[in-house]
């Protein structure tokens, strides 16, 4: 059979033969290294899962697509999953959204059973003249919101374990976020999804831009290497098409504005008034005040922005910079919880939080 030949692999499911056998090879390779799943797959599972990424068009360098052996050990069938948080993302990039969860366990079945209040940024509208109508606040948090329902079985707990350094609680609040989502947004397509990996902070980018990520590095410096990649490959594709710029811009494209001089400059001297005349005093006799921000509060000190690598450090720079606690900064950001961020930079989510605020 040729080298070029299409295959068809895991033939228990009846997979459909989809791309060339060195693409699902080379895909086959790199999942291998980067998705922790592959290690307990047979090898015809795992040319069946890599036959899978190629077909809808996910990155394989992200782990969105889940994908473990049925017995654990390479002798059961291969089961996929969508990574749940590409859902979130794929949600918040059609409209942003804020949810709250009501999770409680059963005291007779011992079920857990999480209820997530999804509200879009077109509904908050609604929800604040509801209110200002004097409807009662669960009542008008139902009409403004759509609700989800997420469950975990008593059986469940007992056969399965919660993902690593997860309990059951977090796994029905998931669940019932993705319900909810599917309730507001319909179900997206998967290359609709597989759309949503290739995208970084914003930033598209394409298969050679991750060339130079590794299975060692962290899941947020792989996307800040690709992210990085991908913006000198558009910049040298514009300087093709537009005038030649200076280093110093591409400087700023590349690494954002720099930062404004802020050293203070030697004021021009006041002109002598003519001999025997007394200097003029400012308006009412008082001495000039330094300009005071709208709210009358001191003008906020310039901060190195790209000194805020993590999450803890975007949550100590809005307290200090703001007075928000990690709760109102996510308010802010239009999400409850952290997770829900994704793979959004700290410092990106510092700067969104200044531009309103500032």
């Amino acid at each position: 059979m040729s080298e070029q030949t299409q295959v068809a692999v895991q033939p228990k499911n009846g997979l459909a033969p989809w791309g060339s056998r060195d693409e699902v090879k080379e895909i086959a390779a790199r999942l291998k290294k980067f998705v922790p799943g592959t290690k307990k797959m047979n090898d015809q599972e795992v040319m069946a899962y890599a036959q899978l990424v190629h077909m809808t068009g996910l990155n394989p360098c992200r782990n969105e697509l889940y994908g473990w052996d049925s017995n654990g050990d390479g002798t059961g069938s291969l089961v996929t999953k969508l990574y749940y948080g590409i859902l979130v993302n794929w949600a918040q990039s059609r409209e942003p959204f804020t949810a709250q969860f009501m999770t409680e366990l059963d005291p007779e079945s011992q079920d857990v059973t999480s209820r997530c209040q999804l509200l879009r940024q077109s509904n908050r509208l609604l929800l604040g003249q509801l209110l200002g109508n004097k409807v009662d606040y669960r009542e008008a948090l139902a009409l403004a919101t759509t609700t989800g329902l997420g469950i975990v079985t008593a059986r469940e707990q007992r056969t399965r374990k919660p993902p690593h350094s997860k309990d059951w609680r977090w796994v029905a609040e998931k669940r019932a976020l993705e319900d909810s989502i599917k309730r507001t947004y319909g179900t997206p397509s998967t290359q609709e999804l597989a759309r949503q990996t290739w995208i970084v902070d914003g930033v598209k980018t394409i298969s050679s831009d991750w060339e130079e990520v590794t299975p060692e590095m962290l899941p947020a410096t792989r996307e800040a290497t690709a992210k990085y990649s991908a913006t000198v490959r558009q910049l040298q594709a514009e300087r093709e098409t537009e005038p030649p710029r200076s280093a110093a811009e591409d400087i700023d494209l590349l690494f954002g504005a720099a930062m404004e001089d802020t050293s203070p400059t030697q004021a021009e001297p006041e002109p002598e008034p003519p001999a025997g005349e007394a200097p003029k005093a400012p308006p009412n006799g008082l001495e000039s005040e330094p300009e005071a921000s709208p709210n009358g509060a001191p003008p906020t000190p310039a901060r190195d922005v790209d000194a805020i690598k993590t999450f803890g450090d975007c949550w100590t720079a809005c307290q200090e910079d703001f007075g928000l606690d990690r709760t109102q900064a996510l308010a802010e950001l239009g999400v409850t919880k952290q997770e829900h961020l994704g793979a959004r930079e700290p410092r990106d989510l510092y700067l969104e939080i200044a531009a309103v605020r500032t």
